[in-house]
């Protein structure tokens, strides 16, 4: 549990996803779907785009270390590309920037 302005945000998983692919690999797969479902729709200036019927949303390295405040941001990186490779999520990388742009399909 992480504290934010005083209030606890917890982060779920699947306990079966966490069993057989690892406890991180499950919270950050969880914990982006949540993400995404707390933005609102194709909104350029929020980090949100559609392109051909996928939204893809926008993450700077500050967010997602504010997010999983117990990883490094390599770990973060790591499990990230962990879930890329499992199929979870389509990742984007900026070629000027440290952005990545996450969809889940």
């Amino acid at each position: 549990m992480r504290i934010t302005s005083g209030w606890p945000q917890m982060q779920l998983f699947s306990a079966k996803l966490a069993a057989k692919y690892g406890l991180k690999q499950a919270i950050v797969h969880q914990e982006l779907i949540q993400a995404e479902g707390r933005r609102c729709a194709p909104d350029p200036e929020n980090g949100v785009v559609e392109e051909e019927g996928e939204l893809w949303y926008r993450y700077a390295p500050e967010e997602l270390i504010n997010m999983f405040p117990y990883m490094s941001a390599n770990e973060i990186q790591v499990v990230i590309q962990d879930i890329e490779r499992l199929g979870w999520i389509k990742v984007r990388r900026g070629k000027t920037t440290d952005y990545l742009w996450i969809n889940i399909p």
